[in-house]
């Protein structure tokens, strides 16, 4: 048996648009660092960034239940040079009350919600 993946559609937008990719409708927002400030992530987003212009800094969520997700990927390849920041809005990253920076080139990764003390875990798809 041979596994295949069929896309109906590609459509692709620029700037802070939102892009429907396939017959999935996962909908993804590109942030593009610009000297804007107050990007807040929503529950369920995907997410590009593209850090070429400059570091982002990304607040999740303030109230989040088990099982949000949240997905990242490193658009233009660049958080190795500008990092990505994603502000914990008061809820523990990876069981630390810390902020997390992610500097690794073409980064491409999910947050998973599960509790207080664990905070926003990774997750794959």
């Amino acid at each position: 048996m041979t596994s295949q993946i069929k896309v109906d559609n590609i459509t692709s937008y620029t700037a802070d648009s939102k892009t429907t990719i396939g017959r999935f409708n996962r909908t993804w927002r590109t942030i593009t660092a610009d000297g804007s400030t107050g990007f807040t992530a929503k529950i369920g987003e995907n997410i590009f960034v593209d850090t070429s212009g400059g570091t982002v800094t990304i607040t999740l969520p303030a109230s989040p239940v088990k099982g949000d997700e949240i997905n990242f990927v490193d658009a233009s390849g660049t958080f190795d040079t500008n990092a990505l920041t994603l502000d914990r809005n008061g809820n523990n990253i990876l069981g630390s009350a810390a902020n997390l920076t992610v500097s690794t080139e073409r980064a491409g990764f999910g947050l998973v919600y599960f509790d207080a003390s664990n905070g926003w875990v990774y997750t794959q798809k």
